[in-house]
């Protein structure tokens, strides 16, 4: 695990001084507090900070093979790397280190880009310089789960693995995009490949790129999530068999460490079941970690106690009340765009806490999403039922009884699903899907932004990322279509940010076992009457559930470290939330402070539940004051000479 950052002079000039990649390197030093390592030749730099976690001693990077032609650095952990470092071995290969990252250099001069990424399982992201051909190859994962931004100015491919990073580099604009704030608006993070910056791009999952001096770099998909009929004839007994047998193997692959190792644990059943895994595959008694609120109906600190209990574990847990300012400044400070997701705040804490005792935590994230383990996943069967009302009775009876219900201030209250199931109902299924997490529709981000803000992005249409994605599979099962875009957007963009950036705020490596590509594969041949044969979320993995803890634990509420963000605005938050935005440089240039004040008035007053709106104008404040010092003006975009190389597009056609 570490931060990666590097560039390639398209042109084959020169690299100048690499005092540019050494500060890029030194924004990230979070990621890797223990050790850097950077290499240089003519035309290309590329370097690393590193979190040392497989072969401590001697797996520095940059990693050459033997004759210095090829080298890699990577960020993340390459899991089946003893067993790929044996078939290359065997056909003639020579290794240094115990790295895993070794086995990128070997495993790309055997097979090459394409065969690599084949044959690697892993969260990553990764930079090979091939230096016979003077070609650069970048490839992430295939959920995203690492990070990994580039931009293209004045004929400099620069990329590295944190968006404030790339602002090092004085030819990087980083002239705010609005249509990614627009977007924003809707969906509390920004959806890739577009970053909040206009010359940076997030390399999308399951992508490449390859960078060729004297040419325009290219993009290209490698990996993506296919859905079949494969197992359209297996009995649930076989499919069980089958989940068991690839999630055992994932844990214990994920286990690979040579530096101590832990679990988040919530009350969930899915860090349960990583749990009940890696008990089966330790030496001794797992070391797990839990953060619990003094708010009762958000604690889960005597479920995950009692789960702790069962499997035996070496059990440590912090409690938090109202968290300072100072800590989630900090916070939120860590995240290198803006993200409305306020769980990053006990995430972050309890990172902090375990990362004073291990240097590796597992996590339950990626169940919900091979598993369907959302309320959306059934919402396109109770649909057609609710349709079925008179139109009438619907828009005079039922809207406005629901709408007029009080707001409740819970975790996921009923108001709240009963509001957002009737304004999504009748939008069809595409856009009702979108509909159940849009925070600021059309007139709400009318009525915030200034005007002449929303002149230049009343246009966009934010649910486009999303129609794109069912685009990409509308030939498939109603169920799969929507894992899949859950997969591609709130997954990737979302919740796999926040556990990249909150863990490596503490230089913890956070791992997640379900997100493996040989369990997705297998899930993508599992058809939805298979997946969901009722309205029981998770149903499969609920049965495998059933086969590894007792009965008290399946029964547990999932919470997940999930905050009362909503109380702690009504009292000890007001304050501050009120000034920190309302003040804020975002909100001077880019929206109408009245209406704003207005967004906050009816959540103080409790009129409405606008906690995540709240949180999403929080952190577009403290990410734009971290860099307003170095926000592009068209002045200074003169003073950076040339224009910027075409940054290369995502190809139409996606690989199924």
């Amino acid at each position: 695990m570490c931060g990666i950052a590097g560039l390639l002079q398209l042109d084959g000039a020169p690299v100048p001084q690499l005092n540019t990649l050494h500060a890029m390197l030194e924004r990230m030093r979070f990621r890797g507090p223990d050790d850097e390592g950077v290499y240089s030749e003519a035309m290309v730099a590329m370097g690393m900070v590193r979190l040392a976690i497989i072969d401590p001693e001697h797996g520095r990077q940059p990693i050459f093979d033997s004759d210095n032609t090829v080298g890699a650095v990577c960020n993340g952990e390459i899991y089946n790397y003893i067993e790929l470092r044996a078939e290359l071995q065997s056909l003639g290969h020579h290794f240094r280190c115990g790295s895993d990252t070794e086995v990128l250099v070997h495993g790309f001069k055997q097979w090459g880009i394409d065969g690599l990424l084949e044959r690697v399982r892993g969260m990553f992201a990764f930079s090979i310089w091939d230096r016979p051909h003077r070609e650069l190859h970048l490839a992430r994962d295939p959920f995203g789960i690492k990070p990994l931004y580039y931009s293209c100015p004045n004929g400099t491919l620069v990329y590295a693995s944190d968006l404030k990073s790339l602002l090092r580099h004085p030819a990087v604009s980083n002239r705010i995009n609005l249509s990614t704030l627009r977007r924003y608006l809707a969906y509390g993070y920004a959806p890739g490949p577009e970053t909040f910056c206009e010359d940076i791009v997030q390399l999308l999952p399951g992508h490449r790129l390859s960078a060729r001096v004297g040419a325009e770099p290219e993009v290209q998909q490698y990996w993506n999530l296919s859905f079949s009929t494969e197992h359209v004839g297996k009995s649930q007994q076989e499919l069980l068999e089958t989940i068991d047998g690839l999630v055992s193997e994932s844990v214990r692959l994920h286990m690979r460490s040579d530096v101590p190792l832990g679990i988040l644990l919530s009350s969930g059943m899915d860090s349960a079941t990583v749990l009940s895994y890696m008990v089966e595959h330790a030496d001794g008694p797992v070391k797990t970690f839990t953060l619990d609120f003094e708010d009762p109906r958000f604690s889960e600190g005597t479920q995950a106690a009692l789960v702790s209990r069962h499997f035996g574990t070496e059990h440590r847990q912090i409690r938090l009340g109202v968290p300072t300012i100072a800590q989630i400044e900090e916070a939120f400070g860590y995240y290198d765009q803006p993200n409305f997701d306020y769980s990053c705040i006990p995430t972050f804490l309890v990172s902090k806490f375990a990362r004073e005792h291990v240097k590796v935590a597992l996590m339950g994230d990626g169940g919900d999403e091979l598993f369907a383990g959302y309320p959306t996943a059934y919402l396109h069967r109770v649909t057609p039922f609710y349709s079925r009302i008179p139109e009438p009775v619907r828009r005079n009876v039922l809207t406005p009884l629901i709408e007029r219900l009080p707001t409740s201030f819970g975790r996921v209250p009923l108001d709240y699903k009963l509001k957002r199931f009737i304004r999504g109902a009748d939008a069809g299924f595409e856009r009702g899907h979108y509909s159940w997490k849009l925070l600021f529709d059309d007139a709400q981000a009318a009525s915030v932004l200034r005007p002449e803000v929303w002149a230049e992005v009343a246009h966009i249409d934010p649910f486009a990322p999303v129609g794109s994605y069912f685009g990409q599979v509308a030939g498939e099962e109603a169920l799969n279509r929507v894992l899949y875009v859950d997969a591609k957007t709130f997954l990737v963009d979302d919740l796999l940010v926040k556990a990249d950036r909150m863990t490596m705020a503490s230089s913890l490596e956070a791992r997640v076992p379900f997100l493996d590509r040989q369990v997705a594969e297998f899930m993508c041949g599992v058809t939805e009457r298979q997946k969901l044969p009722g309205f029981e979320t998770k149903w499969l993995l609920r049965r495998l559930a059933e086969r590894r803890l007792p009965a008290e634990i399946r029964k547990l509420k999932k919470k997940g470290f999930s905050p009362p963000f909503a109380e702690w605005l009504h009292g000890p938050l007001r304050r501050y939330a009120t000034e920190r935005i309302l003040d804020s440089g975002a909100v001077r240039e880019y929206f109408d402070r009245a209406s704003v004040a207005r967004v906050l008035e009816q959540h103080f007053a409790k009129r409405a539940d606008l906690n995540r709106e709240i949180a999403l104008l929080l952190s577009l404040a403290i990410w734009h004051n971290d860099i307003r010092q170095t926000i592009a003006s068209p002045a200074n975009d003169e003073a950076r000479g040339q224009t910027p190389l075409a940054i290369p597009r995502y190809r139409q056609e996606t690989a199924r």
